[in-house]
């Protein structure tokens, strides 16, 4: 069942999620890949690690792909998500001019 947005206002906990820490893994720099966010170490960003899985790729398949671990790929995905948990904590909060 999902939660009640209109009540609550969305964590990872809140939702059972248990995610790992992506700040191990994830940097964003102005020097590195005009700021995007992308794995330590690569030129990889999180959103073509993000794009890859949404066409079907398999993380195997994605390790092949790019220089990166399956450990990388699940950080981006967390980073993903806690961006995304974020703006909706925002327009939760009455901010309805937050756009994705």
């Amino acid at each position: 069942m999902a939660p009640d947005v209109s009540s609550e206002i969305l964590t990872r906990e809140s939702i059972g999620l248990d995610i790992m820490d992506w700040r191990k893994r994830i940097i964003v720099d102005s020097e590195i890949n005009h700021g995007k966010p992308s794995i330590k170490g690569t030129r990889v960003t999180v959103s073509s690690l993000v794009d890859a899985l949404a066409e079907g790729l398999s993380y195997e398949e994605i390790t092949r792909e790019y220089p990166v671990t399956i450990d990388d790929i699940k950080a981006a995905l967390a980073y993903a998500a806690e961006v995304l948990l974020l703006k909706h904590k925002k327009c939760a909060e009455g901010n309805k001019n937050t756009s994705f």
